[in-house]
């Protein structure tokens, strides 16, 4: 059984690899336990930025969660609160970009409530965001698990299949079907498809005798790509990512850490690993 799914710890696993593209997938892993130590409020603040910075020189993506959980609990002000001029700029515009505010917002108010209470989460946002907006901002740009790359012949696959299930006007009931693709990937997929305007990489692909994908020259960062194609040692010789810098040089190699200990430490006091 799938544990279930964490939106804060997500955002977060991808806050590292973005920091950190060359991270090793023990690595990876050891600091997702950390981080989710962290957001249980089991391991200090303290404690969880020395072991960033141990094994990936920054406690950056520890911070960017912080700020989402420590965002106010006011929300931001209504549209109806801003002057006249600005309010009738706002109102004849179809579309209003997101702030970067209004995304830590949302995902602190997702973290909060959870992702059934869109109409709780878009007053906590504020700034006049209903709760389509929101629901639309986090399913079709913000959630770690949408996928950025090239559709393989599985996807369309899944796709068509989902499409004779629901229709050609549901398209979130199919995106549902495809967990790593939004609905409006799945509409603009299906549109490429029934024209034959497919990018060229797809074209190539769909002339390859072998199921398996062309590798593309964009490099997936993803957590799950970093640890199906790592070659690097398993997680019982845990390794330090090494700085660009020092691509060259034979990384440091360090004992896995107990979780536990970092638990027990007091507040307040550096970790120690042996």
């Amino acid at each position: 059984m799938n544990p279930p799914f964490k939106p804060l710890l997500s955002i977060g696993v991808s806050y590292i690899v973005d920091t950190c593209p060359q991270v090793a997938p023990n690595v990876l892993q050891y600091l997702q336990t950390i981080l989710d130590g962290y957001i249980e409020g089991k391991i200090s603040q303290y404690n969880a930025a020395a072991e960033y910075t141990k094994y990936i020189g920054t406690s950056l993506p520890l911070q960017k969660v912080t700020r989402i959980l420590t965002v106010s609990p006011q929300p931001l002000k209504s549209i109806k609160e801003y002057p006249a001029e600005a309010q009738s700029f706002l109102l004849m515009k179809k579309t209003r970009s997101w702030s970067e505010i209004e995304d830590i917002r949302l995902i602190a108010g997702i973290h909060k409530y959870g992702l059934d209470s869109w109409g709780t989460i878009a007053c906590f946002v504020g700034n006049s965001r209903t709760k389509a907006q929101c629901c639309q901002r986090w399913t079709r740009g913000l959630d770690p698990r949408i996928t950025k790359m090239h559709w393989t012949p599985k996807e369309d696959a899944a796709l068509l299949a989902s499409i004779s299930k629901h229709g050609i006007k549901s398209w979130t009931k199919v995106s549902n079907d495809i967990p790593s693709r939004s609905d409006v990937q799945c509409r603009y997929r299906y549109h490429q498809l029934i024209s034959g305007n497919l990018p060229q990489h797809d074209s190539l692909i769909a002339q390859s005798p072998s199921e398996k994908p062309i590798i593309s020259n964009e490099t997936d960062n993803t957590p799950k790509n970093i640890i199906e194609n790592s070659n690097l040692p398993p997680p019982s010789n845990l390794q330090a990512s090494p700085d660009r810098s020092q691509k060259d040089k034979t990384p440091t190699k360090f004992k896995i850490p107990s979780i536990f200990l970092l638990v027990s430490q007091a507040e307040h006091r550096t970790v120690s690993i042996e």
